[in-house]
């Protein structure tokens, strides 16, 4: 299985302006939303890419990630 986590996982919370991916297989697809479900990013992800985040409002939003057909979901809030 394949182990894919987010930066600051734990809190879900991230206060610096960008969001860091890392799991163990070349390329995943990240998808953003905001709270209202409108998507914000859909995009081919490298292994350890930087996403810069500074342009979205405080707030929570919701996300996928996509690896060999597998599907992970969950909340991240900016602060």
């Amino acid at each position: 299985s394949n182990s894919l986590f987010i930066e600051y996982y734990g809190k879900l919370i991230f206060h610096i302006p960008y969001l860091n991916l890392r799991f163990d297989n070349n390329s995943a697809t990240f998808e953003l939303f905001n709270i209202q479900g409108r998507k914000l990013i859909s995009k081919k992800v490298a292994n350890n890419e930087q996403f810069y985040l500074q342009y979205l409002n405080n707030g929570m939003y919701l996300y996928n990630i996509y690896i060999d057909g597998n599907k992970q979901s969950g909340k991240l809030i900016k602060e």
